[in-house]
This record gives C-alpha cells, sequence and structure tokens, in this order.
C-alpha cells in the first residue's frame, strides 16, 4: 500500500484553512465521541467522530470532523485508513 498524500494532522489543517477563519489554538476539549455509546467513564479507542469545542470572541462553537472515510481512530490515536 502506497503511502498517504498527506498525514492526517496536514488533513485536519487544510481543511481549518477552508471553513470559516479561526484559530485551530482557540479549540479546547478535542475528544474522540462514539454517538452509539454514551459511557462518560469509559475513553472511547474505537470512536468514529472527533470532536472540538472551540472559542470565538462572541460564542461557543462545536466542531466535528467523521473519521470513516479516510481516516481511523487506531487505539486512541487517528491514522490513515484506506478501504
Amino acid at each position: 500500500m502506497a503511502e498517504p498524500p498527506e498525514s492526517p494532522v496536514g488533513h485536519v489543517m487544510q481543511r481549518s484553512e477552508q471553513t470559516k477563519r479561526r484559530s485551530i489554538k482557540s479549540c479546547v476539549d478535542v475528544r474522540f465521541f462514539d454517538p452509539r455509546v454514551i459511557n462518560y467513564g469509559r475513553y472511547k479507542k474505537t470512536s468514529p467522530y472527533l470532536v472540538a469545542r472551540c472559542l470565538t470572541p462572541d460564542a461557543d462553537v462545536c466542531s466535528w470532523m467523521p473519521l470513516f472515510a479516510c481516516f481511523a481512530n487506531t487505539d486512541g490515536a487517528i491514522t490513515y485508513a484506506r478501504k
């Protein structure tokens, strides 16, 4: 299998550049989230979504990214996944 054209972090940065302008450093509480399993006491190592709470000057914004298209949550790490 060939190497991915870019890293997962590079893709996230590129996606953030294409969206509404705000500093990625303003995002706090970045975590994996699985809407199928609601259990706040466990760390999700197979969650299909990455969610973040981003602070703006006038409001808090919740942002999310599905990982099942090109990326995967592999034991708590974002990895490149080709189907």
